[in-house]
């Protein structure tokens, strides 16, 4: 080896204190609580410092170092907070380098038999941290979906749902959908996608039990509009959010405008227009109150029959695209299961639980507080007992895992 390559992987023989130095210093540099530099980081200069430092002290030439991607850079770090000689041998095989030690150290004579074992359980650690790493950066992932549509530019949707080409194929019909589904799946969202993919203005409005608030009313001779009249009018995505919790006569009030190409307003008919689309939304399937759900309304077989009821299902691979504390996410869901197998009905431990109290631990909540106010909302204490028991939050919190 050449001098030059030999000063440049000398660094390799560094100890593993000066290797969790360098994992520090990446950490503090990213801002990471509890120690994680998430996959999907964008690297800051000093951040870029203090991986590019890392990266040389596992065996990485220093050219090369400076070369890296973040998310290989972030990978190293991973390994390394974990087992510095995996990240060693990591880095190595990856650049096929042998370290040049400074010093050098008698070998210490071992029966063959327990080199082989070392050798082969230290691959299979290696193989095993690298199929890991992989796993959390492919979940982490944003499912990105581009959709073109003729005469318009092509949009691209960061966070799809995986039922979201079946509703805009509707939409593009103009035909009416109910989706339903649990809470925090992403109905209302679904809405606000299709309208940015048409280029179509939205509105919405939710739990209505007063017609006029959806079609307005007469003030002192003159017309008082809403926003279900604008988006009939003129064209728009009009949500009808918690269609099942609301008034089964404003309900009925709406199947005409619904199914037929004309709508009676107090002031005067209206002709629906070519870009008006009605998306709808709730947790039932509008049949009546369930355990769950114990206000939601049964509403008339005639409303019904004016929508194609599609379910949106808890998207697991979206959920964790989004979800920003890998660990928090795993607690949600094993406290997830945990309840549907005790049958509690007064718990939901929704999507919405995973990111939003992620992303309150990550402004400074504890795993406590966030799991307060996010999942538990004052149960009451004999099942919340139960569930912790089941699935205790410290052995998530204080998981030695790589992110």
């Amino acid at each position: 080896m050449s001098q030059h390559n030999q000063s440049e992987f000398q660094s390799a023989d560094a100890s593993d204190a000066e290797i969790q130095t360098a994992v520090n210093a990446l950490a503090h540099a990213a801002g990471a609580r509890n120690g994680f530099v998430q996959p999907t980081t964008v690297y800051s200069r000093a951040m870029r410092d203090a991986g590019e430092l890392l990266a040389t002290l596992l065996g990485v030439p220093a050219t090369s170092a400076a070369m890296l991607p973040d998310g290989e850079l972030t990978a190293y770090y991973a390994v390394a907070r974990k087992n510095p000689i995996a990240a060693r041998r990591m880095a190595q095989k990856r650049f096929h380098t042998v370290p040049m030690p400074t010093v050098p150290v008698p070998a210490v004579p071992l029966p063959t038999a327990d080199m082989a074992t070392i050798q082969a359980a230290m691959e299979a650690q290696l193989a095993a941290e690298l199929i890991a790493i992989e796993k959390r950066l492919q979940e982490a992932q944003p499912r990105r979906v581009t959709f073109e549509i003729p005469d318009l530019p092509p949009v691209t949707v960061d966070h799809a749902h995986a039922v979201l080409p079946r509703v805009l194929r509707k939409a593009l019909k103009r035909r009416n959908v109910y989706l339903v589904g649990d809470i925090g799946t992403g109905k209302t969202t679904l809405g606000k996608q299709i309208a940015d993919i048409l280029d179509l203005p939205y509105y919405m409005a939710a739990s209505l039990f007063e017609e006029h608030k959806l079609f307005g009313y007469m003030f002192g001779g003159d017309y008082i509009s809403t926003d279900f009249r604008r988006a009939y009018e003129f064209g728009g995505v009009f949500l009808f959010d918690e269609l099942d919790r609301s008034d089964p006569s404003v309900v009925v009030a709406l199947n005409a405008a619904a199914a037929n190409g004309y709508c009676a307003f107090p002031d005067k008919r209206i002709e629906r227009h070519p870009d008006f689309i009605l998306v709808a939304a709730g947790n039932t399937a509008m049949r009546g109150a369930t355990r769950e759900f114990n206000t939601a309304q049964k509403m008339d077989s005639s409303s019904l029959d004016r929508y194609c009821v599609i379910r949106v299902d808890l998207d697991e691979a979206l959920e964790a695209a989004v979800c920003i504390n890998p660990a928090w996410l795993k607690y949600c869901r094993a406290l997830r299961a945990e309840a549907a197998k005790q049958s509690v009905t007064d718990l939901s431990v929704s999507p919405r639980a995973s990111f939003e109290g992620a992303i309150a631990i990550s402004e400074g909540d504890t795993w406590q507080e966030a799991a307060d106010g996010y999942i538990w909302k004052e149960l009451d204490a004999s099942t919340r007992e139960r569930l912790e028991r089941a699935v205790p939050i410290a052995n998530y919190c204080n998981e030695g895992g790589i992110f």
